[in-house]
Formats: C-alpha cells, structure tokens, sequence
C-alpha cells in the first residue's frame, strides 16, 4: 500500500504543470493576476499583471500561457510551459526576444510583425512567437 502511495504521489508532482518563470526584477517568479500594479523587471523596465492567454511557439500546438505587458509601449514577456520569453519593441513592426532558460537569458534575435496574423512575430520562415 505504501509504494502504491508513493507511486500515486509521484505521477501527481509529474502532471503538474511547471513553475512560472517571468520574473521580476528582484527574481521572483510571476503568476497570473501578479503583479497587481506595474513593477520593475530585469531590464528596469516595468512589468504588469499576468493574464491567460493561448500562445503558439514556432508553429506548435496552440497552449495556454500567461501573457504580462511589458514597459507600457507593447512590449511583453509570455510563460508557456514554464518557459519564459521576454519581447522588447523596438519599433511597431519589431520585437527583440529573450528566453530565460533559468541561468541567463538567451538572446533569440529580432522578430516582425506578420502581415497575416498581427498577433504572431515571425523570424525567418522557421521561428514564430503568436499570442492570443
């Protein structure tokens, strides 16, 4: 009975779903509905609060993620699965992403808006970033 319990316990910890890790600029992760006002992220910019979003990465399946805007001028960061991608604008038609992979962030280079889908960033014919 004990190891049926353990084993119970342990396909439990396995179906949960992974840890944000948008954080804020003192490294605390971030949830959806947090932070209830805008506050500093790693950059020093400002992060809002969290919502739920869908999100699509590189032409995967559609997921649920939560979407937090960044520095008030469209910029934003996205927690899918646990992994965070931050996105700074740098003009109305381009982002420049980040992943945090929990070390360092990982510079993932500049996306486009797309013409087809306003809400996906495109790089390349490969490489896309869509939040809905």
């Amino acid at each position: 009975m004990r190891t049926l319990s353990i084993l119970t316990a342990s396909l439990a910890t396995l179906s949960l779903p992974a840890g944000a890790q948008v954080k804020d600029g003192n490294g605390n992760e971030l949830h959806l509905g947090r932070p209830l006002k805008p506050i500093a992220d790693y950059n020093g910019g400002t992060i809002s609060k969290g919502r739920a979003a869908q999100c699509v990465l590189d032409g995967g399946p559609r997921k649920a993620c939560t979407f937090y805007p960044r520095n008030g001028d469209g910029s934003f960061a996205i927690d899918v699965d646990g992994r965070a991608f931050y996105a700074g604008k740098t003009s109305p038609e381009r982002v420049v992403v980040d992943y945090d992979n929990g070390a360092r962030m990982v510079p993932q280079g500049a996306f486009t808006r797309s013409k087809r889908d306003p809400a996906c960033w495109v790089q390349g014919s490969n490489r896309k970033i869509c939040v809905y």
